[in-house]
């Protein structure tokens, strides 16, 4: 039996009023993408589609994608040779606890171990500060992410937490009973804070403390999640209706994160039979150089410049944008029409290509038994 290390998260297509949502699986052990689900609600506008439409509220969504995706796992196997065929099951799993998706994991898995991600337990902790106690909103959260932080350099994270979490009221009063020995003992006086907010600290703290076992290992996180939707935020604008064509634009997305760039735009070409196609060599060099360009572009001495080169050229960049944006619009428009005749086609090959993915997945898996 092999096991899968998860994380979940959804994305909806709008703001308000929503009609379709997309659920991506990543396995965190191997960071691929090991399944999707779309859900569509069911509109008066609706046209003909393999999908089932989905009947009921939008925030109940995506549990139903969540149980169409792990369904779908559990039912996977895969021949691997000197084991014959292995099923697979889900070892633990990631979410942002915005949904039910626990629950629904749970009853399908009842032996899943349950994570959250560390992210968004710092966001909601932040919101009930800034409810509670706004004066000292921002040394809270600081003093959360570092407990964080500090609690993942040991052996026992979860231990370490709470003892840094019990003893934190305390510290930003100056008093250092509780503290380790790694304490400076010291604290900078507008860092200190008040009885009463001292107090407040404590409940807010205290309730983390009867799950930190749970968000406590800061590797745990939907952080890939985040950025697959970041990606389908490209072809899936939420300020834009994709009613007719949504499941093959966000497949456009995933399919891009699963092959690169390139090498699905060369899948395309060949796949509608285009007269020019990117050879494969070339696809794949480009797809290099374009990983590459997008590390470049996430250090700090890039940013800096960045900044710099923002202050210098604002005027040409807000004189450009008109251009841009007719750009953006009229590449929309085209991949619209191209979805209406190739959708149904194009989701299928992602199929294939996130089905791929999960036996390379179960080869990573054999390779680390055979390892140990």
């Amino acid at each position: 039996m092999q096991y899968f290390w998860i994380s979940v998260d959804a994305r909806y297509s709008s703001r308000r009023n929503v009609y379709e949502c997309t659920l991506v699986v990543f396995e965190t052990k191997a960071k691929k993408t090991i399944e999707r689900s779309h859900v569509i609600k069911k509109r008066a506008s609706n046209r003909k589609s393999a999908l089932q439409w989905f009947m009921g509220a939008s925030k109940l969504m995506e549990p139903e994608a969540c149980r169409l995706a792990i369904t779908s796992l559990k039912h996977k196997s895969f021949p691997v040779m000197g084991y014959g065929i292995l099923h697979f099951k889900i070892g633990s799993f990631v979410h942002d606890k915005d949904s039910t998706v626990a629950a629904v994991i749970k009853k399908l898995e009842p032996t899943a171990l349950e994570k959250l991600d560390p992210n968004h337990v710092i966001k909601n902790l932040s919101k009930e500060v800034e409810e509670k106690a706004p004066r000292i909103a921002s040394i809270i959260v600081s003093s959360f992410r570092k407990a964080l932080k500090l609690a993942n350099t040991t052996t026992n994270s979860n231990e370490k937490l709470q003892a840094l979490l019990k003893a934190y009221p305390q510290h930003l009063q100056n008093n250092h009973s509780l503290c380790d020995s790694g304490c400076p003992h010291t604290i900078k006086p507008e860092k200190l804070i008040t009885k009463e907010e001292a107090q407040v600290v404590k409940e807010i703290f205290d309730k983390r403390i009867k799950y930190s076992h749970k968000f406590c290992d800061i590797a745990c996180n939907s952080q890939n999640n985040e950025s697959i939707h970041s990606t389908i935020c490209h072809t899936t604008p939420k300020t834009l209706d994709f009613s007719r064509n949504y499941c093959g634009r966000a497949d456009l997305a995933i399919g891009e994160r699963l092959l690169g760039k390139f090498a699905q735009l060369r899948k395309i070409q060949r796949f509608i039979g285009s007269l020019f196609v990117i050879p494969k060599e070339q696809a794949i060099k480009l797809d290099t150089q374009y990983h590459q360009d997008k590390i470049r572009k996430q250090s700090k001495a890039y940013k800096e410049r960045r900044v710099e080169l923002r202050k210098t050229k604002l005027k040409f960049k807000l004189k450009g944008m008109e251009f841009v944006s007719s750009l953006i619009v009229g590449a929309h428009v085209s991949i619209q029409f191209w979805m209406d005749t190739h959708e149904e086609s194009y989701s299928s090959e992602v199929s294939k290509t996130v089905e791929k993915y999960c036996a390379e997945t179960n080869h990573h898996h054999d390779q680390i038994l055979k390892s140990i």
